[in-house]
């Protein structure tokens, strides 16, 4: 676990982009691990998804995945989890990309 761990902090702290929540600060006790991460009061795509959705807003979070995805895979990072619940929105519905447990970089 405390591998896993460090390899998801190390690739999780080398990512700057708009469209991925911003980790703070890592920490670990005797018994777990925790990140500081970026709050997202909008909470997580598959909520936001329960309301019924403009055209617009759909084009845009879709727009705003599109391009955090794109930074990772330029940056030969795969996310391997994309999933509504590891979409987040702040309040202003803006996209973050969450979760990296699974996440790996590409080698070149």
């Amino acid at each position: 676990a405390r591998l896993s761990f460090i390899r998801e902090r190390k690739l999780h702290e080398s990512i700057k982009n708009r469209y991925v929540l911003q980790l703070y600060n890592t920490f670990a006790d005797e018994n777990s691990f925790y990140l500081v991460l970026e709050y997202c009061e909008g909470g997580n795509l598959r909520n936001f998804m329960k309301n019924l959705l403009s055209f617009e807003e759909v084009r845009n979070i879709s727009l705003q995945i599109a391009k955090g995805i794109s930074y990772l895979h330029k940056n030969k990072i795969v996310h391997a989890d994309i999933k509504p619940e590891n979409i987040l929105l702040t309040k202003e519905k803006e996209v973050k990309l969450c979760d990296f447990g699974s996440a790996f970089r590409l080698e070149e």
